[in-house]
Parts: structure tokens; sequence; C-alpha cells
């Protein structure tokens, strides 16, 4: 068995966030994290794959980073962020995973 195949990589995922003005205005500036609200569905969140794509919203506005899994900084839950500008941040995120050697499968059997 090939080491690639020794264990599976989840597929990344696009999640839409809505955040205060506030919070879409520190990560727009360039804030390397995005905070989760106080009590933040971790299912969701904690096992998000590396190199997925949120898109923030707030008034009106939207955002796109590539991100990882939330982690707990102090006393709140993030996400950090991985890329901050992007033009097509999906075709982004993709050539990112692969330069880090994390392809994407959905069965052990994939060739």
């Amino acid at each position: 068995m090939s080491p690639s195949r020794l264990f599976l990589v989840p597929k990344p995922k696009q999640i839409d966030l809505t955040v205060t003005p506030q919070i879409f205005a520190v990560v727009r500036r360039g804030r390397m994290t995005v905070p989760l609200r106080k009590e933040p569905d971790l299912t969701e969140f904690a096992g998000l794959p590396w190199g997925s794509t949120v898109t923030l919203r707030a008034d009106g506005e939207t955002l796109r980073r590539v991100v990882g899994p939330a982690t707990r900084q102090k006393d709140q839950w993030v996400l950090p962020v991985l890329v901050q500008f992007l033009d097509d941040s999906a075709t982004l995120a993709d050539r990112l995973r692969r330069s880090w050697g994390l392809k994407a499968s959905s069965s052990c059997n994939e060739k």
C-alpha cells in the first residue's frame, strides 16, 4: 500500500458565515483569524478541513478567505485564515492543498 493511501484527507468545504460589521472590517484589514460566536457549532467548525473556504457576510458585503478548522484562542473559538486576499479562492484553496500534499479523496480505493 502506498503512503498516500494510509489515511483519507477530507475534501475542503465551502461555508457561509454571517458576522458583525466589526468582525468583517478587521478580517478585511488583514486579521488572521475569524472570531466565531460565543457557542459555535463545533461539529461544523472544528471538523472543517484545512483549505476550506468561508464566505463572510455583513451588511450586504461579502469576503472570501481560505481557512482551517476552528481553534480555541483565549476565551473564544476562531477560524485560522490561511490566505487573505483571493480572486478565485476555490481554485487557490485546491492548489494550496495539493502543494501541502493533501489530495482529497472520498474512498480509500480511489486511484
